[in-house]
């Protein structure tokens, strides 16, 4: 089974998706030692753990990868334990650790005892019935084997579950003040589910609004605070009619219409030159006070680089998800 499907998510956002959410690590930076200085030993064999995209839901199998690398020139002994699932370790955001339950019994024919000059071995796993503290939202880090055969650890977020019939609100707390965000779900349902997801995983949490121009917009979202970076995915265009009024929140893009990910705009005025060609997915309902204080953040204006960028840093310091559920249909002769 693909690391990226399950019945339950093709009718999904999860499934529009699929091709964006790689599997990935979180990135490591790569440091060049001083030229005086020898460069550092590389571990073999190597442990590697490998997440699908940003998050899990709840409830959801959370499917990750676990693999070790031979990279010398000789043989090695298989770093993973028998049975696979034996080496996990899960730490909740207070320090609580877990180790698996139920992992079964040890089968050698499925693992080789020994790896071979650049062989490597891994398992695609559950740990949903591993560990079932993932049935609760929350963030987790991950990490796998112990001393030098221990893999570099990963982040999980279990998030609730996106309920497409829901109505969303978010409220952005600001050092000036909230605002309250009517979400747009029926005229752009990827992009709410899109940035729903986000806020609930903590993405924006801590994030600069980086470009503020008065009278016009400002930008936030980009976790590079430069204007420049994503979440790691894109979701498509959904030009709607939604009109561009003071308030009004939408997708940044590049040239490409596609080429939205977690930057987003709020509009300090109309603007109906962008009516239809970007795409629009809130509106301010509580807090347009707060937003004009926002607009009036002192920035290095048009004649300086970075254009509009706040002389001081001007966070979302939370993004908060309201859910209301859709009540249910009244029965007949009630």
């Amino acid at each position: 089974m693909s690391l990226l499907s399950h019945p339950r998510r093709t009718a999904r956002l999860a499934a529009a998706l699929a091709g964006a959410l790689l599997l990935a690590g979180p990135a490591r930076a790569q440091e060049t030692p001083p030229p005086s200085s020898a460069a550092p030993a590389v571990k073999n064999p190597r442990v590697v753990l490998e997440i699908r995209g940003l998050h899990y839901d709840a409830g959801d199998p959370v499917l990750v990868r676990v693999s070790a690398h031979n990279d010398g020139p000789t043989e090695t002994a298989n770093p993973l334990t028998d049975p696979v699932g034996r080496g996990f370790v899960l730490t909740e955001a207070g320090g609580k650790a877990h180790r698996p339950a139920g992992v079964g019994d040890a089968a050698p024919s499925q693992r080789p005892a020994r790896l071979a000059p650049g062989a490597y071995f891994g398992r695609v796993m559950d740990l949903a019935p591993l560990f079932p503290v993932l049935s609760r939202p929350g963030t987790y880090t991950l990490g796998y084997g112990t001393g030098d055969d221990a893999a570099e650890p990963v982040t999980l977020n279990i998030i609730e579950e996106y309920n497409p019939t829901s109505s969303y609100m978010a409220v952005i707390k600001t050092p000036a003040g909230e605002m309250k965000i009517e979400l747009f779900r029926e005229d752009a349902p990827l992009t709410v589910r899109n940035f729903v997801d986000l806020a609930r995983q903590g993405f924006y949490n801590g994030l600069p609004f980086h470009y503020v121009r008065p009278g016009d917009m400002l930008m936030g979202g980009d976790p590079s605070g430069e204007g420049f970076g994503g979440s790691g995915f894109n979701v498509p265009a959904e030009f709607n009619s939604r009109k561009h009024l003071a308030g009004t929140v939408g997708m940044v893009r590049g040239a490409d219409p596609n080429s939205a990910s977690s930057q987003f705009y709020i509009c300090l005025a109309p603007q109906p030159e962008r009516d239809g060609r970007f795409t629009v997915f809130g509106q301010v309902v509580e807090g347009m006070e707060v937003l004009n204080r926002l607009g009036e953040t002192p920035t290095s204006g048009r004649s300086k680089r970075p254009f509009f960028r706040p002389l001081e840093p001007l966070v979302m310091e939370s993004v908060q998800i309201l859910e209301q559920k859709a009540s249910a249909p009244a029965k007949a002769g009630s």
